[in-house]
């Protein structure tokens, strides 16, 4: 990571010289401490020893920073909505960096404190083998193993089930109507439904009759909106 060089201290970016300075003074992270360290953050960029991409970033921060100052100095200047969420963004980003921050040190630190243990792969030509506390019995085997079982009849998950129903198929329903219609001429269309009304049987139906009246085979007459439908064959081979 390339650090932003300052004459007399470094910063890894300018949230980080934004964090500092927010400690020195030991405030908390709102618009009122940012506003009090906009100065400060102005005077050391002024003295920065940075490359053009590197002193971007740290003038964007900037930009914001006036902007809170701004607004501190004018209570009645009023801020767009998109000035107003980059404030809110800076003021959260400044928060996770310093979470960050801190989680770092600490990693550090236990670092520091603690032996750390790293495994390895096998010795080359060494043959692993499984080897079991001498105290170890069959028994034991199988109580652990009797025990997991009831663990896991205790724990098991029970899936949700669901009723699959029947479809009816459009062609099989046709060749229905059409052996119906051998017997009678005319139905009415609650005739033909009978008691199976559910709504897939419904559509279905529904469908049937329409195809059979397109190619010719039945007529279908509803003297008033949202009457009975009557449904007559016209010919049945």
């Amino acid at each position: 990571m390339s650090l932003f060089e300052i004459k007399t201290e470094q910063f890894s970016g300018p949230l980080d010289l934004l964090l500092r300075l927010i400690e020195e003074h030991n405030l908390e992270i709102t618009e009122i401490s940012l506003s009090s360290v906009t100065n400060e953050y102005l005077d050391y960029i002024k003295q920065a020893e940075s490359n053009t991409n590197e002193l971007a970033d740290f003038l964007v921060i900037a930009s914001t920073l006036i902007l809170i100052k701004s607004k501190a100095i004018l209570p009645t200047l009023e801020l767009s909505s998109e000035e107003t969420e980059e404030i809110l963004d800076l003021k959260e980003r400044l928060i996770i960096y310093r979470i960050f921050k801190q989680k770092t040190q600490f990693i550090l630190d236990l670092w520091k404190e603690h032996t750390v243990l790293v495994s390895h792969q096998p010795f080359i030509d060494v043959e692993v083998i499984f080897n079991p506390p001498s105290h170890l019995t069959l028994e034991m085997f199988k109580e652990t193993l009797a025990n997991l079982f009831e663990l896991y009849q205790k724990e098991r998950i029970i899936l949700p089930t669901k009723k699959i129903k029947i479809l009816v198929n459009l062609k099989d329903r046709i060749n229905n109507l059409m052996s119906l219609f051998k017997s009678k001429d005319k139905y009415s269309f609650k005739e033909i439904l009978g008691d199976k009304e559910d709504k897939i049987n419904l559509v279905v139906t529904f469908l049937a009759i329409l195809h059979l009246a397109k190619d010719g085979f039945l007529t279908l007459d509803q003297e008033n909106n949202f009457g009975e439908i009557d449904i007559t064959a016209n010919e049945i081979n």
